[in-house]
């Protein structure tokens, strides 16, 4: 299992604990989301530890909001230069129902969904081992286009995602 892979599945793990615990604070700002849509999200290249670190939160609001119920996203991971992927995903009513890669580095890996992804963020801002993490959002859906985490030691190149394209299917 590779170091990403590690991470992620431990990120995802814990950020799930703390989704369930913030979900009544999450439901409340789904009705300011509309409101914030005109004003989001270009990059945030420095770790800030608050109410919404990195934006995760309002991202997440609005990805609640503006999510289409069926989509195909093709992304990849990185390690320092060691890219891994293309793998893409096709979610339909929020279910994970297709999966292909050609690299058999992601056959047995954690399937990054946008929600995944939001829950790796948003983990990776507060934890410890992390300096730097960079996020660049989606204006119009709040949904993470790439994240870099750097960990300034613990792991020696910087890690994360990227997402290759994205297609609603309900509109195509």
């Amino acid at each position: 299992m590779s170091q990403f892979e590690t991470r992620a599945r431990a990120a995802i793990a814990a950020a799930e604990q703390g989704r369930k615990k913030r979900t009544r604070v999450r439901q409340m700002l789904v009705l300011a989301a509309p409101f914030c849509a005109l004003v989001m999200f270009v990059s945030v290249t420095r770790k800030q530890v608050d109410d919404d670190p990195v934006g995760v939160v309002t991202a997440a609001t609005q990805w609640s909001v503006e999510r289409p119920v069926d989509y195909v996203m093709t992304y990849e991971r990185f390690y320092g230069d060691d890219v891994l992927g293309p793998a893409t995903v096709t979610v339909v009513a929020e279910a994970v129902v297709g999966y292909q890669t050609t690299d058999p580095r992601l056959e047995d890996s954690v399937v990054l969904t946008v929600d995944n992804m939001l829950l790796l963020i948003e983990e990776q801002a507060v934890a410890d081992d992390v300096d730097v993490v960079q996020v660049h959002f989606d204006p119009a859906l709040g949904r993470p286009t790439e994240a870099t985490f750097d960990s300034g030691g613990v792991y020696p190149d910087p890690w994360g995602f990227r997402v290759l394209s994205f297609e609603d299917r309900a509109s195509s």
